[in-house]
């Protein structure tokens, strides 16, 4: 259960690629997953995948100088975000960066334990 109302955004992550866990990890799996949105405030969204043309130097600048220089991280340039509505269904395959977007209740359905999630 994800609870973002009166709260900010869930923290935006992925969850990496069966290729990607194989070739880091030689384990054979990965954690697709998907949000079930139960309610909230007005205005709820989802952050899920990537806007058309991101360049990826840029993506991975804007999150070094929010980690290491406490810069704003602005995901709203990066990443997709979408109106949600109670008893919305949102599909979240591995390799999909994704967030609860603040003032909702999400129920997160996931294929398997959390053992690799990346935030950003």
């Amino acid at each position: 259960m994800l609870d973002c109302v009166e709260g900010q955004n869930l923290s935006l992550h992925v969850h990496p690629t069966s290729e990607f866990i194989y070739k880091n990890f030689n384990m054979n799996f990965t954690q697709d997953e998907s949000y079930y949105i139960l309610g909230g405030k007005q205005n709820q969204t989802v952050y899920l995948g990537f806007k058309n043309n991101v360049n990826k130097k840029e993506f991975e600048d804007a999150l070094v100088e929010a980690n290491y220089h406490s810069k704003t991280f602005d995901a709203e340039k990066f990443i997709n975000h979408w109106p949600a509505k109670t008893h919305d269904h949102y599909l979240i395959p591995a390799g999909t960066p994704h967030c609860a977007g603040q003032d909702s209740m999400v129920l997160e359905i996931s294929g398997n334990p959390y053992i690799f999630t990346l935030r950003m």
